[in-house]
C-alpha cells in the first residue's frame, strides 16, 4: 500500500518532526511503501502564487516540478497522514497552501490528520477547519484527528526527547490495522471515520 506522510517542516529536535518520524516508522512497519512530503522543502512562495504546474527550465521550473510531484504522490496514495502545527486556532499556512494545490475531488486516500498543539483544545481546529478541506479534496475516509501536545513529549534517560509510549500507541491504534474484507482481500480503513 502506498502511504504519504505530509509534514509542515522537518527539524530533528522538534515535536512536529518526531511525530512525522513515528508515523513513518509505524506505517513502514506494516510493509507499506512510505514517502514523505516535507512542505518547507517546497517553494512556498511559488505555491502561494498558484504555480504548481511546471513552466520550463530554471529554478522556478524545477520548483514547480517538485510541487507537482508532491501533489501526484498524495493523489496516488491510499493512506495519507497530514501532520501540521496548530496555532491561533488554525492549522499551518504551509499545509493550507499545499492542500490548495491538490485539485478538488482528486484525493483517493484515507487521511489521518495529526496536529501538534499547545493544548488539547487546539485540536478542535483540526476537526473544524482541516477535516472539511480534506473531504472537499475527495478523501473517501478521514479518520478522527489526533492531537499531540507538549505533555506527550518526554525526556528519556539518555536526555533525548521522544513521544511517550501511550501517544505512540494512540497513533498506532488510529492507523489500524485496518479490517480486511473477505471478498476483495484489500485493506479497508473505516475505524473512527468522521461523518461527511
Amino acid at each position: 500500500m502506498s502511504v504519504v506522510v505530509v509534514g509542515s517542516y522537518y527539524r530533528p529536535d522538534s515535536l512536529h518532526s518526531h511525530v512525522v518520524d513515528v508515523l513513518t516508522a509505524e506505517c513502514g512497519a506494516t510493509g507499506s511503501e512510505v514517502e514523505r512530503v516535507i512542505l518547507s522543502d517546497l517553494d512556498l512562495n511559488l505555491l502561494a502564487l498558484g504555480g504548481q504546474q511546471p513552466r520550463g527550465a530554471g529554478r522556478e521550473g524545477e520548483a514547480a516540478r517538485r510541487i507537482a510531484d508532491a501533489v501526484h504522490r498524495c493523489q496516488r496514495a491510499k493512506l495519507m497522514c497530514v501532520v501540521t502545527p496548530v496555532y491561533n486556532a488554525g492549522y499551518s499556512g504551509a499545509t493550507k497552501l499545499f492542500l490548495d494545490a491538490i485539485p478538488a475531488g482528486t484525493l483517493d486516500a484515507t487521511v489521518l490528520p495529526v496536529g501538534t498543539v499547545g493544548t488539547e483544545l487546539h485540536g478542535l481546529a483540526l476537526a473544524y477547519s482541516l477535516v472539511p478541506v480534506l473531504q472537499a479534496l475527495g478523501a473517501p475516509h478521514v479518520l478522527r484527528p489526533v492531537s499531540v501536545s507538549p505533555h506527550d513529549w518526554h525526556t528519556t534517560a539518555d536526555g533525548s526527547r521522544r513521544l511517550g509510549p501511550e501517544t505512540v500507541s494512540r497513533l498506532r491504534r488510529r492507523l489500524g490495522p485496518p479490517p480486511v474484507p473477505p471478498e476483495t482481500g484489500a485493506p479497508e480503513f473505516r475505524q473512527e471515520v468522521l461523518p461527511a
